[in-house]
């Protein structure tokens, strides 16, 4: 359980304990902690055996101290050769003693917090950008959103209308079948009347040519009359004669004009009707 050996032998020395502070010194100025350790145990090791009876108990307090300093882990290190003049470290298998080792897992904690400090900046970046990122989408969809209520409004502004468009295209056609029927009615009625005036025609042209007939033999018998007259003789006769021999022609004359408006209306009436007919 010894350590690496070191170029100041103790025993050699005039004043042992000066050779020891002057050793530390030159430690404490290369900056190499771990030595200090080594030198005190070289040191135990060389003052243990002058010790007489003490040298047991002072060497299993040595391999106690040096358990407590020294942990079981090893690595390769370079001890200083005392065999030249010049101090030359040559390499060995050393245990590393509990401060080196805790030095050295700090600086590895250290290390790998430095790690753990860039990735989280990394992270923290990326996790920035993916915020970024996520407050567009959360935008891109409330626009989406909004977009679509309003189509949803549009639509239903759209069935609206149409079920208003489709009510009004209902009352159309309704109106549509009622005005057809009416005119088909209109249409039948109509045919009825031609149909009728048709099947009269003949007995109105027959009336009209007899009422003709009765004109034209009116007109004769005026005419003859109205001669008679002018060649009537003169003088002075009884009145009741006068009156007797006038009185069949005017009652004849009467009728035949009374028979003649009669015929003249009915004409009218014919031709209003025709007229209608012809217009419908």
């Amino acid at each position: 359980m010894t350590t690496r050996n070191s170029s100041t032998d103790l025993t050699d020395q005039i004043s042992p304990t000066l050779a020891l502070d002057i050793a530390i010194k030159e430690i404490d100025q290369s900056g190499h902690d771990d030595e200090r350790m080594v030198l005190a145990f070289n040191a135990f090791d060389q003052i243990i055996p002058q010790l007489g009876v003490f040298s047991p108990l002072v060497a299993n307090l040595r391999n106690e101290f040096f358990d407590c300093v020294y942990s079981n882990q090893f690595t390769v290190e370079q001890i200083q050769n005392k065999a030249s003049r010049k101090r030359k470290r040559i390499a060995c298998i050393e245990r590393l003693s509990y401060k080196v080792l805790c030095e050295r897992l700090i600086d590895e904690q250290q290390y790998q917090l430095s790690v753990f400090e860039n990735k989280m900046s990394d992270v923290e970046t990326n996790l920035a950008e993916k915020n970024r990122d996520l407050n567009q989408s959360f935008e891109k969809i409330q626009q989406i959103e909004n977009a679509k209520q309003k189509l949803m409004n549009e639509l239903s502004a759209m069935r609206t209308t149409l079920n208003e468009k489709d009510k009004l295209i209902e009352t159309l056609k309704e109106e549509c079948e009622r005005t057809r029927f009416n005119c088909e009615q209109e249409i039948y009625n109509t045919q009825l009347k031609v149909k009728e005036i048709i099947e009269n025609q003949a007995t109105t042209e027959a009336l009209i040519d007899e009422l003709s007939k009765y004109k034209q033999g009116f007109d004769q018998m005026e005419e003859a009359f109205m001669d008679s007259s002018s060649h009537r003789p003169s003088g002075k006769k009884d009145g009741n004669q006068v009156e007797n021999q006038d009185e069949p022609f005017v009652q004849v004359k009467n009728q035949l004009m009374l028979d003649i408006q009669v015929a003249i209306r009915l004409e009218e009436q014919m031709l209003t009707l025709l007229n209608m007919t012809t217009e419908g």
